[in-house]
């Protein structure tokens, strides 16, 4: 029986990359922890919430809470209220005041 006449994808993409990108590449796997570069590279292109590096711990509308609670709140009870540490909040803070001020 052969291999290639019952494969699901039957179209190979290919390019090339430096050395330098390699390395990136590479590193980038690692961080994701995969091992297959085609499984790295079909995620990568087509999964749109496919993140390289440390996922998120907290999605934007806890974020978001946590912002409206430091309204009222100091940083150290919104950090014991929803877990989110104080130096996450202030990053957090920051960005949201910047988006406003522009």
């Amino acid at each position: 029986m052969d291999k290639k006449a019952n494969r699901q994808r039957n179209i190979q993409k290919k390019f090339f990359v430096s050395e330098l990108e390699n390395k990136i590449i590479e590193k980038n796997m690692r961080e994701a922890n995969l091992q297959n570069f085609s499984t790295y590279a079909r995620k990568s292109c087509l999964d749109p919430d496919f993140r390289e590096g440390r996922p998120k711990k907290f999605n934007q509308q806890q974020i978001n809470l946590a912002m409206n609670l430091l309204e009222r709140h100091s940083y150290k009870e919104v950090e014991k209220m929803t877990g989110i540490s104080k130096s996450t909040l202030t990053r957090n803070k920051r960005k949201l005041q910047l988006s406003t001020d522009l």
